[in-house]
């Protein structure tokens, strides 16, 4: 037997290794508005001043979105608008949930205002809001009631055709 090769066994036959579908890769769904709108104007909270900002929204047929932020402090005032009526609608629908974003990120004031007359989230911290007419002195020198003087809005070159 020394001369005698030794027997080779056959290789096992390879099974194919299963193979899985193919995995849809289905694009993820986009955070709602408010959560989009928050990611963007949050950083701003450290940084006092007017903010301009532009943002597109998902889906993009929401368009773009127009923002114009005061902050003071921790206290933020927005006024934003949208290029079409469902950018709009949407903006309406995510008031609520838009400044619950923000104070949880910090804010402890926040006054949001679409432009579209009516759909406004007004939660102003009292420094914020106009100081109320004096009473009249008594006495026949009392000068004349002064009106109060209007607050100007800072977003010069946008026209609110619902005020």
């Amino acid at each position: 037997m020394a001369g005698q090769p030794l027997p080779v066994s056959p290789a096992p036959a390879q099974q194919p290794a299963a193979v899985a579908p193919a995995a849809r890769t289905e694009p993820a769904a986009a955070p709602p508005p408010a959560e989009q709108l928050a990611a963007e104007i949050v950083p701003l909270r450290s940084r006092d001043g007017e903010h301009k900002l532009t943002v597109h929204l998902h889906p993009v047929d929401l368009g773009p979105i127009t923002v114009t932020a005061q902050v003071r402090g921790n206290d933020i005032q927005l006024d934003l608008g949208g290029a079409t009526e469902g950018a709009r609608e949407a903006l309406r629908a995510a008031l609520p949930e838009l400044r619950r974003e923000l104070e949880r990120a910090g804010f402890d004031s926040c006054l949001l205002n679409t432009g579209t007359g009516g759909a406004r989230e007004d939660r102003r911290p009292p420094h914020w809001q106009r100081p109320a007419a004096t009473e009249p002195l008594a006495g026949p020198a009392a000068p004349e009631p002064v009106a109060a003087t209007p607050v100007r809005s800072r977003t010069a070159g946008v026209l609110d055709l619902h005020a």
